[in-house]
């Protein structure tokens, strides 16, 4: 296939993701996204396979029907639970040839991947920091220069063994194959270009989930910790409830939909009323606010309290994204907490302009990096059943009822 088409999927919280996107030259579609409630993973811990795999082969199935092919491999995004980075550096000298080449790099790779590490983890990557030679430092391998030998700056990270290979094995029970690993808070600095931009300083990634926040700290261009804190902005939509005895989702959206933080005032009218036992109820955005502004707080204060040491000693910043990240005025109240520049990532790419959608997206650019020094070339969906459908829509295109044809009815006048 000229068009690349991947898949990722990613286990979050009682839920979890899959986005479909196609690469064409400098191109990138997002074709489909699709989120299943998954009660098997509480983000930490596997509860229950059996229904890993059934939400897995729920969203698969959508993803098929609306697709018109399905999926034969992905790219999974694995939790940073238990992660840790290990730093080499190592010495190659070629193997297929008088000179260093790419096949060489991705042989070292292959035995980097290979390295002996903690029994209880797993190395999900290497990631090649930089290539060093003849004093010069370079970030891609140098096609221009005739090496004999060349050094590689890599770093090692590494993840839960067991969690990795079990949340790997529901998707393959699912029946689809593996076919990239990338680490959630690589995947994070990846769409969100910390990585880069902690060149120059301290970056924290704030992923904040329902239960849970993962912090992911980046420094001179590297992932250097994640680590986690148990809780998320679960705890506000539950001040909403425990106040107005509402369902959950109802307590979320009132939320999402009428806490804005940036405001020093707010309206007293009613904004949501409902009944129970024939007596009817009202609640207004002040009333919400005073449900949860303090939990906000408590939460912002803690998350300043785990990075306190790192900003103490380094300028930095903090970037926003999660699910729990479409509250208005939320940088603003990390700044005026934590007095640390703080902003809010939201992806600008079509079909996923969700901060929810942060880290799968990254994964897919991560994905991309790592064909550099692979002889893949695979795709993730069926292409036989893909091309087929590409064939349906064009022959329809030249059927009296085309699409073009339609489209050009809505800008022609009609007459009387």
């Amino acid at each position: 296939m000229e068009k690349q088409i991947f898949a990722v999927v990613s286990f979050s919280q009682f839920k979890l993701k899959v986005l479909v996107a196609q690469f064409f030259n400098t191109k990138f579609n997002v074709l489909k996204v699709e989120q299943v409630t998954c009660d098997g993973f509480d983000g930490e811990h596997i509860l229950d396979e059996k229904t890993i795999v059934s939400s897995l082969k729920k969203a698969f199935d959508h993803i098929a029907t609306n697709l018109g092919a399905s999926l034969t491999s992905v790219i999974m995004c694995v939790p940073s639970i238990g992660m840790d980075r290990y730093h080499e550096k190592i010495k190659i000298y070629p193997q297929f040839s008088e000179f260093i080449s790419n096949k060489d790099i991705i042989l070292a790779l292959k035995k980097a991947m290979n390295s002996p590490v903690r029994e209880d983890k797993e190395i999900i990557f290497v990631n090649i920091n930089q290539f060093i030679a003849n004093q010069s430092s370079y970030k891609k391998l140098p096609n221009n220069l005739d090496l004999t030998s060349i050094v590689c700056d890599l770093d090692y990270y590494v993840a839960d063994k067991d969690t990795t290979y079990r949340l790997a094995q529901c998707i393959e029970r699912a029946g689809v194959k593996i076919l990239d690993i990338v680490l959630d808070a690589w995947a994070l600095g990846k769409e969100s270009a910390a990585i880069d931009a902690s060149l120059k300083s301290s970056i924290i990634i704030v992923e904040i989930n329902l239960n849970r926040i993962l912090l992911s700290l980046y420094y001179h261009g590297r992932l250097i910790s994640a680590q986690w804190i148990d809780e998320g902005y679960g705890s506000w939509v539950q001040a909403i409830v425990n106040e107005h005895q509402l369902q959950f989702d109802v307590a979320h959206r009132l939320l999402i939909q009428n806490v804005d933080l940036k405001q020093s005032t707010y309206s007293t009218h009613p904004i949501f009323l409902w009944q129970v036992k024939e007596q009817t109820f009202t609640t207004s955005q002040a009333e919400i606010m005073q449900c949860v502004e303090s939990h906000i707080d408590h939460t912002i204060e803690n998350i300043y309290t785990v990075c306190e040491p790192i900003f103490s000693k380094s300028f930095g910043e903090f970037i926003l994204t999660g699910d729990g990240c479409l509250i208005e005025g939320l940088s603003e109240r990390f700044k005026r907490i934590t007095t640390i520049p703080t902003k809010v990532y939201v992806p600008e790419t079509m079909g996923a302009r969700d901060p929810g959608l942060t880290q799968v997206l990254g994964a897919l650019y991560a994905h991309k990096d790592h064909l550099l020094y692979s002889n893949t070339n695979a795709t993730c969906v069926n292409e036989v059943e893909f091309d087929t459908m590409l064939k349906s829509v064009k022959l329809g295109e030249s059927s009296d009822g085309t699409l073009s044809k339609k489209v050009k009815g809505f800008f022609d006048s009609k007459k009387d």
